[in-house]
């Protein structure tokens, strides 16, 4: 008897952790599409990168090429520059 229970609570706790999940899922914020911003690399030998851009309720963000959004820090354009055609010339910039 004692494992028939434990067997029904289990499977009760699982259907609602999985339907907690699902529903968050459903639920996300996209966000608004606000267009798209290009970034060229500002030492010349890295060439340029077109972004989407989108408003979200707390800021901007922009897709990454593996389809991540990422928030923009204070200009869209420099954060994309600096997080794809001048990531290591950036990197070498702030280790100094």
């Amino acid at each position: 008897m004692s494992k028939y229970v434990i067997a029904i609570a289990a499977l009760t706790a699982s259907f609602t952790i999985f339907g907690t999940l699902s529903d968050a899922q459903s639920r996300r914020y996209e966000g608004k599409s606000v267009g798209s911003v290009t970034a060229c690399s500002k030492y010349g030998n890295h060439g340029c990168v077109t972004a989407k851009i989108r408003q979200t309720q707390l800021g901007l963000q922009y897709r990454s090429k593996g389809g991540n959004w990422i928030w923009c820090e204070h200009d869209c354009r420099d954060t994309i520059r600096r997080h794809t055609v001048d990531f290591w010339n950036d990197q070498m910039e702030r280790s100094k």
